[in-house]
């Protein structure tokens, strides 16, 4: 599991747009780092749960 806790926004936006396809910083800039970490977490479960 890559170390969301410690990622940056564009990190994280890098990360989003490679797996899920989008980038949900840019949609929603208001997003907090902190519940962008854990959106992206739970984005990662989800797809690792579907690939099993």
């Amino acid at each position: 599991m890559p170390d969301f806790s410690n990622m940056t926004a564009a990190e994280l936006s890098v990360w989003y747009i490679e797996n899920v396809g989008y980038d949900i910083g840019v949609e929603d800039p208001s997003m907090s780092l902190e519940s962008y970490r854990e959106l992206c977490a739970e984005m990662y479960e989800l797809h690792n749960e579907a690939a099993e």
